[in-house]
């Protein structure tokens, strides 16, 4: 998928030398580090905010208690460094990153089944019950 000629759902190692010569995987892995902070290092140097009722949201889920679990096939780096800028841990009981996966479409899919797995609940029941111990 492409929206205004960018790669979606691609991963470091299938972009990177697409655009610039990568000489080694040491070299490739300089690039994305250089590629994340790019990305990521503007949001240091503003204010980071949740979207309008998501904090609340979370807060409320988890003074319930209600497990909470954030799923994603983006580098476990990348969200680590959403859960520092934001402090999500303090909701979340899981932080799941399908990086490792192949192939893209089901990473996201293997990544919230692993996340319910971590929260103990059934990922096939519709309502998420907890498994029984």
């Amino acid at each position: 998928m492409k929206i205004s000629g960018l790669p979606l759902a691609k991963r470091n190692n299938d972009i990177i030398p697409h655009y610039w010569p990568v000489k080694s995987p040491e070299h490739l892995q300089e690039l994305a580090d250089r590629k994340r902070m790019a990305f990521f290092g503007p949001l240091y140097a503003r204010q980071r905010a949740f979207l309008p009722g998501a904090e609340e949201l979370m807060q409320g889920l988890h003074e319930a208690g209600l497990a909470q679990a954030l799923a994603s096939s983006t580098p476990l780096v990348n969200i680590a460094l959403i859960d520092e800028l934001l402090g999500l841990s303090r909701y979340l009981s899981a932080l799941v990153s399908g990086e490792n996966r192949k192939p893209m479409v089901s990473q996201l899919q293997t990544s919230s089944l692993k996340a319910a797995q971590e929260l103990g609940v059934c990922a096939r029941c519709k309502r998420g019950h907890r498994r029984r111990p």
